[in-house]
């Protein structure tokens, strides 16, 4: 679909978008305090995966416009969990919010004990990532197993972004990031684990530029730059 073509009908104003991630990056490249980075990733787990690529002070678009869609890379080649574009294996089938809380749910469907059944009232299609974290924290064992392999996955995927680019800075937004501390510190331990060694330098690894606003911020500075670079 055009999407500016089919908005401009109904809008008087210029139509001007892109995917949040990159706005996320964005965002954090105009205002954050990766303003003074050249070089940095910006993470986006959520209900979806994907990645935001700030290249030498400039945001990476590829040929038609799909950098970034980090959450389509395979990180298990003989998995059965189909991805939503029709690949088996990818990261966000395996570790996205979505999958997350399937994977929880699969599991108690097949009689595993959890906190999750009392958290989630004993219906457990209503179980979300965020209750997975949240029991995960109290040392659950099902939603600790389930939680840590997400961010096991999630870390070899930005090894392998790591490796590739060469980034200052890797930075993480995203609902599921909002689990804090057992998130982050899972996913430090996997890319520990995982990167390329010896490295160059130690690549920080830290929550986005303004947090659930981040690809607002991105938003405005697409705004600004279209505006000031007179392309309206």
């Amino acid at each position: 679909m055009d999407i500016v073509k089919t908005l401009g009908k109904n809008i008087e104003y210029p139509v001007i978008f892109d995917n949040v991630t990159r706005l996320m990056a964005l965002g954090g490249l105009s205002y954050g305090a990766d303003q003074k980075l050249q070089n940095f990733i910006c993470v986006n787990v959520g209900y979806g995966i994907g990645a935001g690529i700030i290249a030498d002070g400039k945001l990476l678009m590829g040929a038609d416009g799909f950098a970034g869609e980090f959450g389509h890379i395979t990180v298990e080649a003989d998995s059965d969990i189909q991805c939503s574009c029709k690949k088996y294996g990818c990261l966000e089938a395996l570790a996205s919010g979505k999958a997350i809380a399937l994977t929880a749910r699969s599991r108690l469907a097949r009689g595993q004990s959890s906190l999750l059944v009392e958290m989630c009232g004993g219906d457990i299609n209503k179980v979300t990532a965020k209750m997975v974290a949240d029991a995960a924290r109290k040392r659950d064992v099902l939603a600790s197993n389930v939680f840590k392999r997400a961010m096991d996955y999630i870390g070899i995927g930005i090894s392998s972004l790591i490796n590739i680019f060469n980034p200052e800075l890797v930075t993480i937004g995203g609902g599921v990031s909002l689990a804090g501390d057992i998130f982050f510190d899972n996913i430090r331990d996997s890319v520990d684990r995982n990167i390329m060694q010896p490295i160059s330098r130690k690549v920080e690894i830290l929550p986005v530029a303004f947090g659930e606003n981040a690809a607002l911020m991105g938003a405005f500075a697409l705004i600004l730059n279209r505006v000031l670079n007179m392309d309206i």
